[in-house]
């Protein structure tokens, strides 16, 4: 038969070992009662859930803000390119067609809503 032979600790080393071990037991006797435990995980999830709100609200005002900045700078933009277009005399819309000069206006709306657009998701 094989023994296993630990090594015999005499002196302050025992002394330590011993006081290591009652302070380890100390602690570990200190349980925390179930009722306070899962009282302590509800106000925790609770705070959770609080945060969670508060940054959905944060992020959906963040949201609505920017579209309405986007949509009213791209209304001004329109309105201020499209109305010199329409004090031009009727010889300038012969050389260049309303659709071409309408396009143009369009794509640099389109340009400005695709970069709120980008700015405003998260």
């Amino acid at each position: 038969m094989v023994a296993i032979v630990t090594p015999a600790r005499t002196g302050p080393a025992a002394d330590l070992s011993k006081g290591h071990r009652q302070l380890l037991c100390s602690r570990a006797d200190h349980v925390i009662p179930e009722a306070s435990a899962w009282s302590g995980i509800g106000w925790l999830s609770l705070l959770f859930l609080a945060v969670l709100t508060f940054d959905f609200l944060a992020q959906y005002i963040q949201i609505r803000i920017m579209q309405r900045v986007g949509q009213q700078t791209m209304v001004r933009h329109a309105r201020r390119n499209i109305q010199p277009h329409a004090a031009l005399p009727m010889s300038y819309f012969d050389r260049n067609p309303m659709g071409r000069l309408v396009t143009r206006v369009t794509t640099d709306v389109d340009a400005l809503n695709d970069l709120f657009a980008a700015e405003s998701s998260p």
